[in-house]
């Protein structure tokens, strides 16, 4: 047996600490390339000015940027260290910068959001009249020309009213609003990366979410608000782990004011809080109504216009609306979906992420109204779960956008079969491939 000198050295150990090191130089060299590249291509989107008229253009320039989030993720996952965190999250940093001087054009949303804001700095309740109400022709401008469904008052819950009159207040401009929905986003992200490392997970998987170009695209680009629901939801998961019940109640309640879809993971948390805590909730819900009240009965009339008349983008309700010609039974049977979710998830005793992994999957499935944007209450569950599906569906469900075209150019607004079929025969295809493999997997 060979007897090696302490002070000799030892250089095996060197030549490991070297090959390690260059392995990290060359992913790290690898991630850099990806985001100058991703870079490029959001400039592309940029310069294309407005996407209704370039809707072919901007969908291969997606594609192609969601072909580099791939190749990026799969790059992150086979090292971690520092400075690969930093790299990811500064270069989701210029991805955002880069679009968030761009004109929304795919998405009228954001001003809906400021005219709603506009009308609360005039002290006029939103809920209480539609944008064509005789009551506010006085205020009708430019930024009134641009409101979509002028026939419907607000639909958004108190939080996000109350963001929208802040943010217009402030900067009265749609970069601000965007700036605001980016510094909301940025908190989401520090808290994903907490959760992360709680969970015991490598922190580069913030790169499924911060590098997203549905997320990019749809925050940065055209402004969405979707950002602000995400956030509370996970805070409010993220106090619950870490026994903050107080905050993880006030979380919650946050969350259900900015949209209304949290109230189906409730089950859950009401599991994990004390009573003690949990009989605050319903009286922050009712808070957060009470600034609005005077709108009466037309504080909820909106949601019920959406309810009834939104039909876009929904495959399952869709098809099964055509099979049983019966969209309320059709409602039912998704309720029950959604609720047979929430009992699995209870019953298996998943942990909450996945709980609410796994009932946001649910909503998404059974909605009948489901545009590109709403994808973002998925994404950053794919730091956590990087199911290869819904990475596809953030990816095939701007196809939808091809009704922009007939819209722009006839005022036709046409939901084409093909589209929908491109979009989720993939998605359901490999949904279903990716749960019978875990399903083999576990019985093994």
């Amino acid at each position: 047996m060979p007897i090696t000198s302490p002070n000799r050295p030892n250089y095996i150990d060197t030549a490991s600490k070297y090959q390690f090191q260059t392995r990290a130089s060359f992913l790290d060299t690898s991630l850099i390339l990806l985001g100058f590249a991703s870079i490029a291509f959001y400039l592309q989107i940029l310069w294309l000015g407005d996407l209704r008229q370039q809707v072919p253009e901007f969908l291969c320039l997606y594609f192609v940027l969601f072909i580099i989030y791939v190749l990026a993720t799969a790059q992150a996952g086979r090292y971690a260290s520092h400075s690969q965190l930093r790299l990811i999250l500064g270069f989701a940093f210029l991805f955002r910068i880069v679009l968030i001087f761009g004109e929304p054009s795919l998405s009228d949303d954001i001003h809906r959001y400021m005219w709603e804001g506009y009308l609360q700095t005039q002290r006029i309740n939103p809920y209480q009249f539609p944008p064509e109400a005789r009551e506010l022709a006085p205020l009708r401008d430019e930024l009134w020309e641009r409101v979509n469904n002028k026939d419907a008052s607000a639909i958004y819950p108190p939080l996000l009213q109350m963001i929208h009159a802040a943010a217009y207040f402030i900067f009265r401009s749609i970069w601000g609003f965007k700036l605001i929905f980016l510094a909301v986003e940025a908190a989401l992200i520090w808290i994903l990366l907490r959760l992360l490392m709680i969970c015991g997970r490598r922190k580069a998987g913030i790169i499924f979410y911060a590098w997203n170009p549905l997320v990019v695209v749809e925050i940065a680009g055209n402004g969405h608000h979707d950002a602000c629901v995400a956030a509370l939801l996970f805070a409010a998961a993220l106090y619950s782990l870490t026994l903050q019940h107080r905050k993880a109640v006030l979380a919650f309640a946050g969350s259900v004011l900015c949209k209304l879809y949290p109230l189906a993971a409730l089950p859950f948390f009401l599991k994990k809080t004390p009573l003690r805590h949990s009989v605050w909730l319903p009286l922050i819900l009712v808070g957060g109504y009470l600034p609005y009240a005077s709108a009466g009965s037309r504080l909820f009339s909106a949601l019920v216009y959406y309810r009834e008349k939104w039909r876009f983008n929904g495959f399952l309700f869709l098809r099964l609306s055509e099979q049983l010609a019966d969209e309320e039974r059709v409602e039912r049977l998704m309720m029950l979906l959604v609720a047979g979710t929430v009992a699995v998830g209870l019953a298996r005793k998943y942990d909450l992420i996945e709980q609410l992994y796994w009932v946001t999957g649910a909503i998404l499935i059974c909605a009948p109204t489901l545009f590109p944007w709403y994808l973002i209450w998925m994404a950053p569950f794919l730091c956590f779960f990087s199911n290869p599906a819904w990475m596809l569906l953030t990816a095939l469900s701007p196809l939808s956008y091809y009704v922009l075209i007939d819209w722009w150019t006839l005022g036709i607004w046409h939901q084409s079969d093909l589209f929908l079929q491109l979009q989720y025969y993939p998605f359901y295809g490999l949904l279903i491939w990716n749960f019978l493999r875990g399903w083999r997997q576990k019985t093994k």
